[in-house]
Order: structure tokens, then C-alpha cells, then sequence
């Protein structure tokens, strides 16, 4: 195995201390700078929508008092709307997210809106707070934060009183988001959550760092056995966030591997980087610790929950069943060929996503479609 592949790994280990470890912190940001850096080309993404629009929209700028943020977002309106056409509020993924939920020159929230208003669905979608033209505080904000925001939109699209049905599509963190409000007993109207965790976070981040793990060389019982000794690690921090000693004696209990070779050392450095981490990075403690086990199992309302066969990020095999299970009366599909972004995908890598020219596969277009019109 190459060195630079297990800086790499290690690189992601310190992430899943310090910061979000999912394609997730800064990732538009990230996306912009990677494609920079690149030689130019031109890239091709055939989805993205082109003026003339056949519906309206406008610039909006919604107040969240409570959470001291103003997000500005685009309400897309669609041809004939009267107080009786649905409406979804888009909820994106973790990190800075713009109102298109862009990297890498896709804009899928921006198709997701396109193509719901041409079948006459509106739509708002809004800058994360702290990115783009919206305000508050991004930094210290956790998954908590976000759903406040989201449902201060949604109480000021009801309150406007100029769309019929109310509902919540989210993306990954936005997908749990969109179980959040769903649970509520006066939440959204339906929900879409598109590859959203039905597992506790800590349980995610493992996973995402068992798969780099695979893909840098390593074998999947090595792989795993280090997903296992995170897990535990991780469940420590949370049991413990002030500690920031190392304790070797845990690391040895929770990693029987520490010792083998010098390659496991440097994983168990990573461990080690966890166990001392400072627990000042608010978002990451809330993700590790929050269940939504409840939330799921609270769903009383029209809930459609979409997973791609291929995706690394919230795979199918640590959700599906399980989100199944909790909340039996939504609709809970696994699309064949399709990453966490949700297009047709050969490995389903994060490094593929920007070679791909797909931005939103059609068939899950039409099934979010069919099922908002669905909803009573």
C-alpha cells in the first residue's frame, strides 16, 4: 500500500475528530477549489436549468428570530397556483451549503426544483445560514440549528397561506432534518428524505471511515474491525466529551489489532486524536450522538425515504431495513445504480461524483413527483 493512500486515511481520521467526516464541511466550497485547481475543461451538466422558465420565481429572505438567522432562498412558483398547490421546503445536506445544494457545477436542488414546478409542485429553497446571501452563525450550529431554520421556513410559507400542502425534502443531514419536523405534531404536512441516516451519527461516520478504508487497500475484516473499535471509541467521547488524555489501556480493549504492524500504529493514532479531541466542535458531538430512532418512529404522515444502492456516505445495508422497520407505513425504496447524490454511478466514490455529468437521476425525478401529487 502507498504511503500517500494512508495519509489520506489518516487525513479522514482527524476529519472524524475535528470537523464533519462526510463529503459534508465546506464541501461546495471544497468542490470549487478542487475544480480550480484542475486543468480546465469543460464541463457538461445537461440538467441544469435554462432561462426561459415556463414559472415564476422570486428572491426571499425569511427571518428565523429564534436562531438569530435571516435565510435568503428562491421560491419557485409554477404556472395556475392557487392556494391549494403543494409546496416543498428544501433542506440540504451537511456543511456550507448554497441554496442549490452546488458542487462540482451540479445543482440538484436547483433540478429538483426545475422539475417539480413543471409539473406544478412549488418549491423554496435557501442558502444555509452563513452561506451565500443568509446570516447567523454557521460555525457552532448544529443538525438542532438547521431543523429550526427549516421550520421557521415552513411557519412562514404557512402563514403566507399562498400554497396548499407543506412539505420537507431533505438530503442526507437534511434528510434527517426532514424527519425532525415530520415528527411533530404540528411539522410538515409529507416528507421526502433523500438518503437520510435511520442510524445514530456515530454509526455513520464509522462506516464512511471503514469504506475510505477499503478503498485505500485494506482488506474488509481490517476495515472493519476499525469501524468497530471508532464505534466504541466515538461512544466513549460522547460519554466523556471533557476528556482529552490517552489512554492506551482503552485503545488496546477496543483494538485488538494496535500492536500487529506499523501501519495499524498509525490507525491507532487516529483513535488516539479522537480520545483527545477538544469537544468544541459543536455540530460533530450533536451528529455522533443523535438517534433518530424516535423521530422515525413518530412519522404519522405521508413519508417517502430514497436510498441509492451506492452510496458510501448513508449506505442502503446500515439504513434501509432499519428505516423500514421504524417507520413501516412510508414508502422506503433502494434505487438500483445510484450514489448519495443520487445519479447513475459506476463505484459510487466520492471522487466520482464530479466525473459523472448526470446531476439527478429522472426515475427518482418523477417517483418524488408522483408521490407529492399522491399526498391528501
Amino acid at each position: 500500500m502507498k504511503d500517500l493512500s494512508i495519509k489520506i486515511i489518516i487525513s479522514m481520521m482527524f476529519i472524524a475528530a475535528l470537523s464533519a467526516c462526510s463529503f459534508s464541511q465546506d464541501s461546495a466550497k471544497r468542490s470549487q477549489v478542487e475544480s480550480k485547481s484542475e486543468e480546465k475543461s469543460v464541463t457538461n451538466r445537461p440538467q441544469t436549468p435554462r432561462l426561459p422558465f415556463p414559472y415564476q420565481t422570486e428572491e426571499v429572505v425569511i427571518k428565523n428570530e429564534k436562531g438569530g438567522s435571516a435565510l435568503a432562498g428562491t421560491l419557485t412558483i409554477p404556472k395556475n397556483t392557487d392556494n391549494s398547490t403543494p409546496i416543498v421546503i428544501m433542506v440540504s445536506g451537511s456543511g456550507q451549503q448554497n441554496r442549490d445544494e452546488e458542487v462540482f457545477e451540479h445543482k440538484p436542488f436547483a433540478v429538483i426544483a426545475d422539475y417539480l414546478a413543471r409539473n406544478g409542485i412549488a418549491s423554496f429553497r435557501y442558502d444555509k445560514r452563513g452561506v451565500g446571501k443568509s446570516t447567523g452563525d454557521v460555525l457552532n450550529a448544529t443538525t438542532a440549528d438547521f431543523a429550526n431554520d427549516a421550520e421557521a421556513v415552513m411557519n412562514w410559507i404557512r402563514e403566507n397561506k399562498q400554497f396548499g400542502k407543506v412539505g420537507i425534502l431533505g438530503h442526507s443531514e437534511g434528510g434527517l432534518i426532514a424527519y425532525m419536523l415530520g415528527a411533530k405534531s404540528k411539522g410538515s404536512d409529507f416528507i421526502v428524505s433523500i438518503a437520510g441516516p435511520a442510524v445514530q451519527g456515530k454509526e455513520i461516520i464509522a462506516w464512511q471511515n471503514k469504506v475510505a478504508l477499503m478503498n485505500s487497500g485494506f482488506s474488509e475484516p481490517d476495515a472493519e474491525k476499525f469501524r468497530n473499535a471508532l464505534t466504541k471509541v466515538f461512544e466513549y467521547k460522547l460519554k466523556n466529551p471533557d476528556s482529552t488524555s490517552i489512554n492506551q489501556e482503552l485503545i488496546d480493549e477496543f483494538y485488538s489489532d494496535s500492536k500487529i504492524n506499523p501501519l495499524n500504529a498509525k490507525l491507532v493514532a487516529s483513535l488516539k486524536s479522537v480520545l483527545t479531541a477538544k469537544a468544541n466542535n459543536h455540530w460533530m458531538m450533536f451528529f455522533l450522538g443523535y438517534n433518530p430512532d424516535k423521530d422515525l418512529r413518530s412519522l404519522k404522515i405521508p413519508a417517502f425515504i430514497i436510498y441509492g444502492e451506492k452510496d458510501q456516505q448513508v449506505p442502503p445495508e446500515l439504513n434501509y431495513d432499519l428505516a423500514t422497520k421504524l417507520a413501516p407505513k412510508a414508502k422506503v425504496i433502494i434505487y438500483p445504480g445510484l450514489n448519495h447524490l443520487m445519479q447513475h454511478a459506476i463505484t459510487g466514490r466520492v471522487e466520482e461524483y464530479k466525473i459523472i455529468e448526470e446531476t439527478f437521476a429522472p426515475e427518482v425525478l418523477d417517483d418524488i413527483t408522483s408521490f407529492i401529487k399522491s399526498v391528501e
